[in-house]
């Protein structure tokens, strides 16, 4: 498919893999083909106003696969995003000292 039919996926269940195909014995696979969400760190403000900041674990996902799509989008556990969310979230910007300030990669 071509990237105009990207789409752009959020969670906070950062493990969340979808299946978009079963295992090929006859190549030795044993587990189902799956496209999982990667966790990164995002800021977020506190829930009781202005407080302080912190960093909250959010899993992000970019597919074309329609059957992965579909899946998701009936998913309430899953929000679209856009790609400029996407980006924002996982590109990773340095400021003018080299210090790195965004997309920050989170363990699983």
């Amino acid at each position: 498919m071509a990237d105009s039919a990207k789409k752009y996926f959020s969670t906070r269940l950062t493990g969340l893999e979808v299946v978009i195909g079963q295992p090929d014995p006859t190549k030795g696979e044993v587990a189902p083909k799956t496209q999982g969400f990667v966790p990164y760190w995002v800021e977020m403000k506190g829930e009781e106003g202005p407080g302080p900041r912190k960093a909250v674990k959010i899993g992000f996902l970019e597919t074309s696969e329609k059957s992965v799509i579909d899946k998701l989008e009936k998913d309430f556990n899953v929000q679209t995003i856009t790609q400029d969310d996407f980006e924002a979230a996982t590109v990773v910007l340095e400021d003018e000292a080299g210090v790195q300030i965004s997309g920050f990669r989170a363990p699983y």
